[in-house]
């Protein structure tokens, strides 16, 4: 709940602290009223000196023992103590006082929330409604109520009720995204922030959580020109340097995308993220010099980054440093090791190794967490082959096709290896099956054995299946 001073001003507040302080260090008594002392209590209350504020509350108790406000600033205190159970019963006290006192049906709902009590909470909040000048805050209140439980639907709808009180409130703006986004309607996003936007044309805010919408849709295009309105209103707006930075490397516009991240790292040096993503870009762009330059530079930001660590460690592979990629990728594992993406790149630095026992390792690590990872799959049957072991890579694409049956690619590779084991007509058999998926992708059948393409059989079924495309290959 909002503990703010009071309508009195910073200056002003001073000057009553100060007089509050100085009435305590020499031991004597001064007048404060009631709105002075929930002024005082609530400094206290917001700066986490809890003592100072019960001895505060027990003044001002002294003096007004029975005031309502003061009650309200008891049960705040308890609860800040977690004593919610006093909290509450101090504040049943004071209904029976105040009965329709909305302050009490606000401090009540926040005890509740901080219970997981929500629905509870949700009934406390609501009780403040008739009160028009808690609206806009008890609005708010019971949106995040329903965010908790996760009914974002209705937590848009009271959001939407506390806008209609501020409509230039930028936090009910930005909790209305997440809760779009949350609920994954991210079309009505678009059309609430465009009607929004027709009213408030220059909200950064707005344009900027336009922009989210449309990248949500992949609609990248969109979501740039979101931004740069946004940029055009506030060229310094961070999030949306950021945001727009994401959307052209999503469109592949690299070398764009860097400029961007450069243009968001003036603003939020210290964001490990500006610094993962433009070294992702440069090696997109394969320039892995300063992919690492970036990688590195994310790292002293934030050495608990797994992707970070295996971002480096892909780099030094793709520069032919397999043995200096080892350890990066092996904390990359330490830091998640139910990734399977750490696990597949360590499979693929052990071939390039030669260590294929230990490749064979890693791929069963990848298919153990992703077993419709067709790619783990056929890595750890081409590991089998470098071990001499073509009966064991036979077995893996066959139990493979038992957890991905329509994937083409594990038909043409199961084929060639059939064939190179000798058994043709089930190499075949498999061959034909990966052509009735996609027969656009026979050739894969090559990389095992090229072989079969003197084979008359599989001449006809090529000719059957891929026709014009066969034609073209030859």
């Amino acid at each position: 709940m909002n503990t703010q001073f009071g309508p009195i001003d910073e200056e002003e507040f001073g000057g009553l602290l100060g007089r509050y302080e100085d009435m305590l260090n020499r031991k004597e008594s001064y007048f404060f009223d009631v709105e002075d002392f929930e002024s005082i209590i609530n400094y206290y209350l917001d700066n986490d000196m809890l003592s100072r504020a019960n001895q505060a509350l027990r003044f001002a108790l002294q003096i007004y023992p029975s005031h309502v406000s003061l009650k309200i600033k008891q049960a705040q205190l308890f609860s800040a103590e977690n004593k919610e159970d006093k909290a509450l019963n101090i504040l049943s006290q004071a209904e029976q006082l105040e009965p329709g006192n909305s302050e009490i049906f606000l401090t009540k709902g926040a005890i509740y929330s901080k219970l997981n009590r929500n629905e509870a909470s949700i009934a406390e909040f609501m009780k403040s409604l008739s009160d028009e000048d808690v609206q806009e805050e008890a609005f708010s209140s019971i949106a995040l109520e329903y965010e908790k439980l996760g009914e974002y639907g209705q937590a848009i709808d009271y959001l939407k009720k506390s806008l209609a009180l501020d409509y230039d409130n930028e936090s009910v703006l930005t909790e209305l995204a997440f809760c779009y986004e949350m609920a994954q309607k991210h079309s009505d996003a678009i059309g609430f922030y465009k009607a929004y936007l027709d009213e408030r044309p220059f909200s950064t805010i707005g344009w900027f959580n336009l922009g989210l919408a449309y990248s949500a849709l992949d609609q990248q295009e969109e979501a740039i020109e979101a931004y740069d309105f946004a940029l055009a209103i506030d060229e310094e707006h961070a999030s949306s340097i950021f945001n727009r930075a994401n959307s052209l490397a999503n469109l592949g516009r690299f070398q764009e995308a860097i400029e961007s991240y450069r243009d968001s790292a003036k603003y939020e040096p210290g964001d490990y993220l500006t610094y993962f993503y433009m070294g992702e870009c440069f090696e997109k762009l394969g320039d892995y010099a300063n992919a690492l330059e970036n990688y590195r530079k994310s790292l002293e930001l934030d050495s608990f980054s797994s992707d970070t660590w295996l971002g480096i460690g892909v780099c030094l592979a793709e520069m032919e440093r397999p043995s200096e990629a080892l350890p990066y990728v092996e904390k990359a594992i330490e830091l998640e090791p139910n990734t399977g993406d750490n696990w597949f790149v360590m499979g693929d630095l052990q071939m390039r190794l030669n260590r294929f026992d230990k490749a064979v390792e890693a791929y069963n690590r990848v298919i153990f967490l992703e077993k419709e990872n067709a790619d783990a799959w056929l890595e750890r049957a081409a590991a089998y082959l470098e071990l001499e072991n073509t009966q064991e890579a036979i077995a893996s694409l066959q139990e493979a096709l038992i957890h991905i049956p329509a994937h083409a690619v594990l038909h043409f590779r199961l084929a060639g290896i059939l064939a190179l084991s000798g058994d043709v007509p089930t190499a075949l058999a498999e061959f034909e099956k990966g052509l009735q998926i996609n027969a656009r992708l026979f050739h894969e059948t090559y990389v095992y054995d090229a072989g079969l393409v003197e084979n008359e059989a599989f001449l006809d079924l090529l000719d059957q299946y891929a026709g014009d495309d066969f034609t073209d290959e030859q």
